[in-house]
């Protein structure tokens, strides 16, 4: 039997919003948010009718809790915790640990929270991107000229409404959703998914203005 989390994966897998699974499936938009609020008990015929949906556009479920496209990698994690960032920086790490290098893309996020609470361990964490060669590059709300370090080159400010989407981190295959409110990080290793998130943050960071007048929030010793 398949849960609300593959439900929601499922969706996100297949770039599907509620209205377009309700189409799919013959369920109402109604049925659909209830049963992804947690708000309802969908009955077991219900589940089926979702399941068989997704798994005829080509999604497989796997126990306990994961799913994937028919012949595709797709590896979820979710975690949870005040320990949030911490954990999602020893993945980015883990990620670049062969020194080869490559981007990190970082979408819809304000410096100043993070830099505030952890400043000793955010200027070890950009030493240690520098030593494995990531380039970064960070998308700013417009009117936010706040930054890490004195590395102006990395960011770009966006429209608001561009920005008011949710918050997402690029790397290697992975697509990584943050909820700082509920203190919980959703982590979809997924190449099919990485690359259309990669088009849309391309978009985004060539409508970007670079900063002309910024204020750094740490300092390099």
């Amino acid at each position: 039997m398949i849960d609300v989390k593959q439900i929601k994966a499922a969706r996100v897998l297949l770039d599907w919003n509620q209205d377009d699974l309700a189409r799919k499936s013959g369920l109402s938009k109604a049925a659909i948010a209830n049963i992804e609020r947690g708000s309802a008990s969908p009955r077991q015929d219900t589940l089926d009718l979702l399941q068989e949906t997704f798994e005829l556009n080509g999604v497989a479920f796997l126990q306990p809790s994961g799913v994937q496209l028919v012949g595709e990698r797709f590896d979820l994690k979710v975690w949870e915790g005040r320990d949030l960032v911490f954990k999602l920086w020893a993945d980015i790490a883990k990620t670049f640990a062969d020194g080869k290098g490559g981007v990190l893309h970082i979408a819809n996020v304000s410096d100043r929270p993070v830099a505030e609470r952890h400043p000793k361990d955010t200027l070890a964490y950009i030493a240690k991107m520098d030593e494995l060669k990531v380039e970064r590059r960070i998308l700013l709300c417009e009117g936010d000229s706040e930054i890490m370090v004195n590395q102006p080159q990395w960011y770009r400010q966006i429209p608001k409404v561009l920005f008011a989407q949710n918050p997402y981190y690029l790397y290697g295959d992975k697509v990584v959703f943050i909820f700082w409110e509920s203190q919980r990080i959703l982590r979809i290793e997924n190449k099919a998914m990485a690359q259309g998130f990669k088009r849309q943050f391309d978009y985004s960071w060539g409508i970007g203005k670079k900063l002309e007048n910024f204020t750094v929030l740490l300092k390099r010793t």
